[in-house]
């Protein structure tokens, strides 16, 4: 419940085994189908980092995400553009505005916490 971060939305996702075959399946971003991928993504990268782009409200919103995960921001540099962009998640992530104006967040597959087990480090010698 710490991470329910006022303002960022997630899709409803489930995952569905039938008859041997697992399915996974999300419900749709309002508005998603009327533009163009590179049109919908205002945070992230839709291809595969080589353009990445930031937007203030999402940066807002998940540096309060990744302080509960402890997840450090970072800059990101794409191999188009010189400057630097701070992100609070992996560059795969996709932030997009829907047609709701409700502000989601995609593909949270390596936006992962840091791994209490491991605070210590790695042993000495390796």
């Amino acid at each position: 419940s710490q991470l329910d971060v006022e303002g960022l939305c997630t899709l409803g996702t489930t995952v569905i085994d039938y008859h041997g075959y697992r399915v996974t399946a999300q419900t749709i971003i309002p508005g998603i189908l009327e533009k163009e991928q590179e049109q919908s993504v205002v945070y992230g990268s839709f291809d595969f980092g080589n353009k990445v782009v930031t937007h203030d409200k999402y940066s807002e919103l998940l540096k309060k995400a990744a302080a509960h995960l402890r997840i450090s921001p970072h800059d990101v540099v794409s191999s188009t553009q010189d400057d630097a962009v701070t992100m609070y998640s992996s560059v795969e992530c996709k932030g997009i505005i829907g047609n709701d104006q409700r502000h989601y967040i995609l593909d949270l597959l390596r936006t992962t916490p840091a791994d209490v087990h491991f605070m210590g480090g790695c042993p000495k010698g390796l």
